[in-house]
């Protein structure tokens, strides 16, 4: 009987006993964050993807699904988490099987890739998790790699001289960029004329600089 089940007793007539039986339903949720809003070329980016049963019942064959990010320089690898032990990247692709989840619980996963001057670049990234009694969600979060962009120009202190007189060059790089350009070195084999001995006199980075067999380098890191 749908209302309840029925019993007759011996002795007393009849009592009726009523029994409801409430499924108690999964919540899935997620959640993704970046590792940083913007990082400079050369240093790595990363996202945190954290799945969520905030229901009372249990999540059943839970699933992530992320297709990360694919530019140049970029080869993405999982490096933590509490649920990287279910998680597998094949191609470009982040795969979790985190199977049941009880209510209250939460797996995570975390992925990172190195980048280099050519992953300029804003990156959006969605994962999506799944239940087999729940319904799909999705979360996004993006990263931006933000590039150097070296420029030098090079101009003679007079276009001509007197002979007698000094000769000279002022050499300026410039970062146009938006990101940090790392390691900037500039080389220049000097003119070797007779009569000529070259010496740094000035400029904003004279003290990373130095003259060796006709050739100034300097190192501005």
């Amino acid at each position: 009987d749908p209302a309840g089940v029925t019993k007759t007793l011996q002795n007393n007539g009849s009592v009726t006993f009523t029994f409801t039986d409430t499924p108690l339903p999964p919540d899935i949720r997620i959640a993704k964050t970046a590792d940083a809003a913007s990082v400079d070329a050369g240093d790595p980016i990363g996202f945190t993807i954290r799945v969520h049963n905030a229901g009372p019942g249990i999540a059943r064959g839970v699933t992530l699904d992320d297709p990360l990010p694919v530019k140049p320089g970029i080869t993405w690898s999982i490096v933590g988490g509490t649920g990287a032990g279910q998680c597998q990247i094949s191609g470009a692709t982040l795969s979790c099987d985190f199977g049941d989840m009880a209510g209250s619980t939460s797996k995570s996963v975390h992925v990172t890739g190195p980048t280099s001057g050519l992953s300029c670049g804003v990156y959006d990234n969605t994962a999506t998790a799944d239940a087999t009694n729940d319904d799909p969600v999705s979360a996004s979060a993006s990263t931006t790699v933000n590039c150097g962009d070296i420029e030098i120009t090079k101009v003679a202190d007079a276009a001509s001289v007197t002979a007698g007189d000094p000769i000279g060059f002022t050499i300026r790089v410039h970062n146009a960029g938006t990101g940090t350009a790392r390691d900037v070195v500039v080389t220049d084999p000097l003119p070797t004329n007779t009569g000529l001995a070259w010496a740094i006199d000035g400029g904003t980075g004279a003290a990373q600089c130095s003259i060796a067999s006709n050739t100034l380098t300097c190192n501005f890191g």
